[in-house]
Order: structure tokens, then sequence, then C-alpha cells
């Protein structure tokens, strides 16, 4: 079930402006991957690419084809110890852009060229007690 601040995300009317606006296009991206990951239950870096191509789809019909999707690099899924529970994740964009989404949060997503913060979000989570599980790499 897709979180209350993904509903909003993806219940809001699409319009070019949020189609071109590079935070705006990646969380609608990601409330759609959360919303596959969770249905589907497919690993997140599948439902990733499924939720672009939603926003693009969407966007194109608007007349905006862009922005383009950001390949992913690598993915840790954020882990509920007690139940097992896949509760975030964690993503690393090719152009070192991080995007992190929690089940009941807002999707943050930051600019390109930050690297580190994929890193940070890690400990950060890892500290409050979750588990971080690195999803497997494409073969």
């Amino acid at each position: 079930m897709v979180s209350e601040h993904c509903k909003i995300t993806l219940g809001a009317p699409l319009s070019q402006e949020r189609c071109l606006d590079f935070r705006e296009a990646r969380r609608l991206a990601m409330c759609h991957a959360w919303d596959i990951h969770e249905s589907e239950k497919i690993p997140f870096r599948d439902s990733i690419k499924r939720g672009w191509e939603i926003v693009k789809s969407d966007c194109a019909e608007l007349g905006v084809y862009s922005p383009e999707p950001v390949e992913l690099e690598k993915s840790a899924r954020i882990v509920d110890k007690e139940t097992g529970q896949t509760v975030g994740i964690i993503a690393l964009g090719k152009d070192d852009s991080v995007e992190v989404c929690i089940k009941d949060s807002p999707c943050y997503v930051s600019e390109p060229k930050n690297k580190t913060l994929f890193y940070i979000s890690e400990a950060y989570y890892a500290g409050l007690g979750f588990g971080i599980a690195p999803e497997a790499e494409k073969d």
C-alpha cells in the first residue's frame, strides 16, 4: 500500500511544470515505483524503471518529453529488523543523486553530484536500528 504522502503526490494534477521540475519528476517516479514494488513484490530497481516509464508516458501526453530517467547505480532496502519487511529504499543514481523513500514519509531527492548522501543515509537508518540490505546488482 502506498504511503499517504505518495497518494497525495500521485493524486495531484499533473502539469508541464511538475514534469519539468527535477525533484518533482523524480518524486513522482519514486512514488510510482514504491506502489509497484508493494503491489507486485518485484525488486525495487525494476520498480524504479517502471515508475519512470509511467512518468515519461504521462508527461509526454502533456507535451513534455523530459526529464530523462536517471540510471540506477545501486540501491539498498531499509528493513524493519522485527518483521523483515522493507520499509524504505535508498537509491543512488548514476548522476550521483540520491533518492530516499520511507513508506510513511515523503520521498527525498537530492541534487545530482551528491554521492556521499547515499552512504550517510545508510548509516543514519542503520543507526536508528533498521537493517540495510543492498539490492542485488543486475546481471
